[in-house]
């Protein structure tokens, strides 16, 4: 062991199949408003696992992500979302997907242009960035932002 590596508690879950991640999933789920979610932790955005049979995977999100969420729905005509696979984030033949939007501003002190990332959603999937997939988690954004609102 490094000596320098950080002891960390982390959920060490092993998924390998649909059923297992449907398992998951239903142990986080994300809960009917936002004064009930905890900081820091994962919640899973419950879709019909009919509706994309083509796409194994789940997409979660997170409080903060919430709040970006909810954001941008209460102005629509002000951002841009990008979607970005993390290809060096593989878990297996698992990749993690995201879903947000970027920030530009001028640093006064550093005379210089900074760039935000602000990720809304992440998608765990075996598809990659297939077609089906990409619409598996855009169709989740645009049902959960609708329902942002009343949260």
């Amino acid at each position: 062991m490094a000596k320098n590596a950080k002891a960390y508690k982390a959920d060490t879950t092993l998924i390998d199949s649909p059923v297992e991640l449907r398992a998951w999933a239903s142990q986080h789920l994300l809960p009917p408003s936002l004064d009930e979610m905890e900081d820091y932790k994962t919640y899973v955005i419950p879709v019909d696992p009919d509706r994309y049979t083509s796409v194994t995977g789940v997409v979660v999100t997170m409080k903060t992500q919430v709040e970006y969420i909810g954001q941008c729905a209460a102005n629509p005509d002000v951002f841009m979302l990008h979607v970005d696979g993390k290809h060096k984030l593989h878990h297996g033949r698992w990749i993690l997907v995201s879903v947000g939007t970027h920030s530009t501003k001028m640093d006064s002190k550093f005379h210089a242009i900074t760039h935000s990332y602000r990720p809304m959603l992440y998608m765990f999937c075996k598809q990659h960035e297939s077609t089906d997939s990409i619409a598996f988690l855009l169709e989740t954004l645009q049902m959960y932002r609708l329902t942002t609102v009343v949260l």
